[in-house]
């Protein structure tokens, strides 16, 4: 075997393996075991996590298009005989022709008026648990996170958009001419052709560049070099670099730090439909899944708080998570009603043959 079919069968081994881990995840039977497995598997080669990661989006496209399989179907009917009625009068022709028309025109002034500044911005929203992803007049495309509103406002000079909460990834698209801005928290950061993700929490601020530049300014003026040493500052504010980022909690800003392209894959983890935590606090671990679902998770230990936990998890798949809990953290799980969960330390079970201490 040359080296291209070696690797040619490499590529198809990864895809099948790729895809029993899919099947496995999709059927939401995942032990502790076979988590940490998976964990240990995609962090065996860069190809594993690229190809898992490419699988899960097609499906989740699959699974779209089976819910609007049978949508589709009766359109298509509809289609048909609406045809065959044109077909019985050669006005139907024409009037459909002109109407398409029409509508083409009406398209391209809409998205005119759009690109130059209409009367009101266009809002952009998830539900709690939804993830998004729209493409804007300019070929820029925003990926909404979880419980996240935007608000885009094109005009002749500027490309702005308004974040007004949760996390959104920009890819922007090419335009020396009119910048991509994104105001925030009081802040603005402005690219040109570039990508970065923004997070805004009610208390906090957090701005990480996967590619390309931005500057980030803020209304407080800040000129403090606190943080700067590892970017460069300019007249127009903080300019950040791919892999850089900073982290504002209320008008406290950190220093600038240099995150690694698997972090960044971890924390992006969420566009394929996943959160991904490595020894991360379970306190945040519950913040974070917390933002995916409208139920309240309560940790009743202050000691569990600290416990550190990892594991790649389904957005919407929470009972993955509480049976790695109860199985490797020796956390017990109770639902008190519909919409709160409390986490506790299991209580040790003593023995009958031991002795009670009074």
């Amino acid at each position: 075997m040359n080296t291209k079919e070696s690797s040619s069968h490499l590529a198809r081994e990864v895809t099948a393996e790729a895809c029993a881990w899919i099947a496995q995840l999709e059927t939401g039977a995942m032990t502790a075991g076979d988590l940490a497995a998976l964990k240990e598997w995609m962090n065996r080669s860069p190809a594993h996590r690229a190809e898992i990661r490419r699988l899960a989006r097609l499906s989740q496209q699959l699974n779209s298009l089976s819910v609007l399989a049978e949508p589709l179907a009766r359109a298509h009917r509809e289609e048909r005989r609406r045809r065959a009625t044109m077909q019985k009068g050669w006005r139907w022709p024409v009037i459909g022709a002109a109407l398409a028309t029409v509508l083409v025109f009406c398209g391209v002034l809409l998205n005119t008026l759009f690109m130059q500044g209409g009367d009101a911005p266009m809002l952009i929203a998830t539900e709690v648990g939804e993830v998004r992803e729209t493409t804007l007049p300019d070929g820029s495309v925003i990926k909404l996170n979880t419980d996240t509103a935007v608000e885009v406002a094109f005009d002749t000079r500027y490309r702005r958009v308004r974040l007004l909460k949760g996390e959104a990834l920009f890819i922007v698209a090419h335009n020396q001419s009119r910048p991509f801005v994104v105001d925030a928290h009081g802040r603005s950061v402005t690219a040109v052709g570039t990508a970065f993700a923004l997070t805004l929490l009610p208390r906090a601020f957090e701005v990480l560049v996967t590619e390309g530049r931005v500057s980030l300014t803020d209304a407080w003026n800040d000129q403090r070099t606190k943080g700067r040493a590892s970017a460069e500052s300019t007249a127009d504010g903080l300019l950040l670099k791919a892999g850089q980022q900073v982290t504002y909690r209320d008008t406290e800003r950190s220093p600038v730090t240099t995150v690694s392209q698997r972090e960044i894959e971890r924390r992006l983890a969420w566009q394929a439909g996943f959160i991904e935590f490595a020894n991360a606090p379970l306190q945040r671990v519950i913040e974070d899944i917390g933002r995916y679902t409208p139920l309240t998770i309560e940790i009743v230990d202050p000691e569990l708080r600290s416990v550190e936990f990892g594991g790649i998890f389904r957005v919407n798949d929470l009972t993955s998570l509480f049976h790695a809990l109860e199985t490797s953290f020796d956390v017990e799980v109770e639902y008190l009603d519909e919409r709160h969960i409390r986490l506790s330390r299991r209580a040790t079970v003593q023995s009958l043959d031991e002795p009670v201490v009074r």
